[in-house]
């Protein structure tokens, strides 16, 4: 499994502006270019482009 971390409070705003619930997700990395999120259930992996 990949290492995941809590989120910060800048990345929860942020994802709270794409309308995702922060407590399902778990950062895997963090880039100024796109950020790779792992859903905490469904261990489905997402990239956001910032």
């Amino acid at each position: 499994m990949k290492n995941c971390k809590k989120l910060t409070r800048r990345q929860r705003e942020f994802l709270e502006s794409k309308n995702l619930n922060t407590s399902n997700w778990w950062v895997i990395k963090n880039t100024p270019i796109q950020m790779e999120i792992l859903h905490k259930i469904t261990k489905k992996l997402k990239v956001i482009k910032k």
